[in-house]
C-alpha cells in the first residue's frame, strides 16, 4: 500500500508540474501573439518568429504571423526578408490584397519594378479604392519614369484621402520630376506642414528633396 501511495504522490506531483509548464507555455504564447502585433519591428519579428516556429497559435494564424513579420522587416528596410514572408502568406491566401500591396512596396523599393507593378495591379483589382496601394503604384510608376501614370495614381489616392501627407509629398516629387517645379514644391511644402516627419519614408528609400 505504501508503494501505491508513493506512486500516487509522484503522479500528483507530475501532474502539478505539467500543469505549471502548460500555464507557462500558454503565457509565453500569449506574449508572443502580443509581440507579433507590436508596431516596434524588433519586437514584432521576435514574436512572429516564435509563432511561426510553433506552427501558429490561438489568436495568431500562420498567415498573420508571416504577414506581420513581413511588415516588420519592411519597417527595418530589410525588403528581401519581407518579400520572403509575403510569398509564404500569399501561398496561403493568393487573393489577399494586403500582402500583394505590401510586396508591391518592397519590390518597388528594391527596383523590381515589373513585379511590383504586377502586385499593385492585382491588389487594386481586388480593392480598387485603396489609397495606399494607389500611392505605392504611383511611387512605382515614378521609378519607372512613367510620370503621367504616377501623377494620375497620386491624384486618385488624394481624392480618396486628401489629408495624406505622404501621398502629397510623393505627388510633389513626381511633379518636380516632370518639370512642374513650382507646383511640386508647393505639394512638398504643404506635406511637410501636415507632417514634419514626412520626408523620413522617402529618405529611407533614396528619395531626397
Amino acid at each position: 500500500m505504501r508503494g501505491i501511495a508513493a506512486i500516487t504522490v509522484l503522479l500528483s506531483a507530475f501532474a502539478a508540474t505539467a500543469a505549471s509548464a502548460q500555464n507557462q507555455n500558454s503565457a509565453q504564447t500569449t506574449q508572443n501573439v502580443v509581440l507579433c502585433g507590436e508596431p516596434a519591428p524588433e519586437k514584432a519579428v521576435k514574436g512572429c518568429t516564435a509563432i511561426i516556429e510553433m506552427g501558429g497559435a490561438k489568436g495568431m494564424s500562420l498567415f498573420d504571423a508571416h504577414f506581420n513579420r513581413g511588415l516588420a522587416w519592411s519597417q527595418k528596410n530589410e525588403h528581401v526578408k519581407a518579400i520572403a514572408d509575403y510569398d509564404v502568406a500569399l501561398k496561403m491566401r493568393p487573393k489577399d490584397a494586403a500582402p500583394l500591396q505590401s510586396r508591391c512596396w518592397s519590390r518597388a523599393v528594391l527596383g523590381r519594378l515589373t513585379q511590383a507593378l504586377d502586385d499593385c495591379n492585382q491588389s487594386l483589382a481586388i480593392n480598387p479604392k485603396d489609397p495606399d496601394t494607389l500611392e505605392i503604384r504611383g511611387f512605382t510608376y515614378r521609378k519607372m519614369r512613367d510620370f503621367a501614370r504616377s501623377l494620375a495614381d497620386y491624384d486618385a489616392a488624394l481624392e480618396l484621402r486628401p489629408d495624406a501627407a505622404s501621398t502629397l509629398f510623393g505627388r510633389g516629387v513626381t511633379k518636380q520630376d516632370m518639370g512642374v517645379y513650382d507646383e511640386g514644391t508647393k505639394d512638398i511644402r504643404t506635406a511637410r506642414q501636415m507632417d514634419a516627419k514626412v520626408d523620413a519614408r522617402y529618405t529611407l528609400v533614396g528619395v531626397h528633396r
